[in-house]
């Protein structure tokens, strides 16, 4: 069994993370890759409500409204409350929010060619498959009660 395998995941996120940051930083724009999460969604659906956004990051709630109120801070995104529910709250690109668009898409594809660099197809997809069936034991790991040992 591999043992380290859930630090070389970290670390590599860490990685990922390091890189989006410095690609973000050297076209100007100060946002964190939870930021990005948020903005590609939006790029992707339009708007969206708080609640819908969470679940498709995987986000709790609360920390999509702290990272949504930095991103209107930044005149990014809008929010206002829904009119079909005035309990809900939607997220909206700005005009400056969109034009990031571009930007994100360039950053994308530099990633994506960057980490297919020596790696076959069929080694990316067994890493893919291997990452999603690891995420669905931790997810219903989280749903049974703790061990009593």
């Amino acid at each position: 069994m591999y043992q380290s395998f859930a630090s070389d995941v970290s670390r590599t996120r860490a990685l990922l993370n390091q890189f989006l940051v410095k690609r973000l930083a050297d076209r100007g724009l100060s946002l964190a890759p939870s930021h990005g999460d948020i903005l590609t969604q939006l790029f992707r659906h339009g708007e969206m409500c708080m609640g819908r956004l969470s679940h498709a990051i995987g986000r709790d709630p609360s920390t999509v409204t702290a990272l949504t109120k930095k991103l209107v801070a930044q005149g990014l995104v809008v929010t206002r409350r829904a009119t079909g529910d005035r309990r809900q709250t939607t997220v909206a690109l700005t005009e400056r929010g969109r034009a990031l668009e571009p930007a994100f898409r360039a950053i994308s594809e530099e990633l994506a060619t960057m980490w297919e660099e020596g790696v076959s197809a069929e080694e990316l997809a067994c890493a893919v498959h291997v990452l999603e069936v690891v995420r669905a034991n931790l997810a219903q790991a989280l749903e049974k009660p703790a061990d009593s040992r």
